[in-house]
């Protein structure tokens, strides 16, 4: 490969992967100012006084008129952190993997080495793919004590916890929650979580950044080594 495409082709990883995040958490923002004005205008819409709420005729009669807007208003006080936040940051997680993936093609095609991505084991699919850059094209930066790949380590626990745990990050009621890998963020986000299971909802739009600031800070440290 000739010096200029591989340049062209590691330029292109972190643009595409900054304009992803950048589209998804724009998105993000809207969609939160817009739960935000309809909450505002259903909670004056749905204001009804004390004095009609003991009221059972009066009572009925408003939870028949105003059925369909006590729902949404239900569903954008409940749900919308679990359901949002959630799709969001799977989302955002899966960016990160296509992009490092691609990163990981890269270095296959840099190295001398017959050994591939799929001949080695690691703990996710871009652990292998961190593991091949750091044993095989023997990049500094992506070794496992790395700081930065030891945030997205958290990260992935958290998602995988999404995905796979229904959002308990301690499923198997681990006694020192310190040990586990992704209360760090939760704590670093005051993101609230309850009982021994360590359930939690994802409730802010800092935690994204934070993750997405993480990943672009980190593919850059590595397409820098690659470079030179």
């Amino acid at each position: 490969m000739k010096k200029d495409e591989i340049i062209i082709k590691l330029i292109k990883v972190h643009i595409d992967i900054k304009k992803s995040f950048d589209s998804l958490l724009t998105i993000c923002q809207d969609v939160v100012s817009f739960r935000e004005q309809k909450l505002e205008y259903l909670n004056e819409k749905l204001d009804i006084s004390p004095e009609d709420l003991l009221d059972d005729d009066k009572f009925t009669e408003f939870f028949k008129v105003n059925s369909d807007d006590l729902k949404s208003q239900g569903v954008y006080l409940f749900e919308f952190d679990y359901l949002f936040y959630n799709s969001i940051f799977i989302n955002l997680f899966s960016l990160f993997e296509i992009q490092f993936a691609k990163l990981g093609k890269i270095c296959e095609e840099l190295s001398e080495s017959d050994l591939k991505i799929k001949d080695l084991k690691g703990t996710s699919d871009i652990d292998t793919i961190r593991k091949y850059m750091n044993l095989v094209c023997e990049l500094d930066s992506a070794k496992s004590s790395e700081k930065l790949w030891a945030d997205i380590e958290e990260f992935r626990n958290i998602r995988n916890a999404i995905v796979h745990n229904e959002n308990q990050l301690n499923k198997t009621k681990t006694k020192n929650l310190n040990s586990i890998r992704g209360m760090r963020k939760l704590k670093q986000h005051k993101i609230e979580y309850f009982q021994e299971e360590v359930s939690f909802k994802i409730n802010t739009v800092e935690f994204l950044k934070d993750f997405t600031t993480t990943c672009e800070e980190y593919l850059g440290v590595l397409i820098k080594e690659i470079f030179k």
